[in-house]
């Protein structure tokens, strides 16, 4: 017995999809359209962000916004390395902030909830503090 030719398909993309971290199968879908450079960009932020060096996740995540301004993840990733900083570094958070909110229809449900967790649900027209939001 033969199997169809496109359930053969179906088995790398299986066993690819078993290799990737579970944070990027989840978000897949927002990923989708990106450019190689702004993927690039941000993995390198995320894997800067997980050994808790901020500042170049921060660079990275900026340079992932500079490629592609519409990539509303980086963004959101954005905002968590400029609370991981603290309240100083709210050039990176507010840019973070702004760019997430006006594209987050590109945003998975989970994602969009995790946004208005961290800005509030009544961004923009509520004023930002970002001591209120960072812990």
């Amino acid at each position: 017995m033969s199997l169809p030719a496109d359930s053969l398909q179906l088995v790398p993309d299986r066993f690819i999809m078993g290799l990737l971290p579970e944070e990027i199968v989840r978000t897949l879908p927002a990923l989708a359209g990106v450019s190689g450079a702004a993927f690039e960009s941000y993995m390198r932020g995320v894997a800067a962000f997980q050994k808790d060096r901020f500042r170049e996740a921060i660079q990275e995540f900026s340079e992932a916004l500079d490629a592609d301004s519409t990539f509303a993840l980086a963004a959101i990733r954005s905002i968590n390395a400029g609370c991981a900083l603290g309240a100083g570094t709210n050039a990176a958070w507010l840019r973070g902030a702004k760019l997430a909110w006006s594209f987050r229809e590109n945003l998975s449900m989970r994602d969009r909830d995790w946004l208005i967790a961290l800005v509030g649900p009544d961004y923009p027209e509520v004023p930002l503090r970002v001591r209120d939001i960072c812990p």
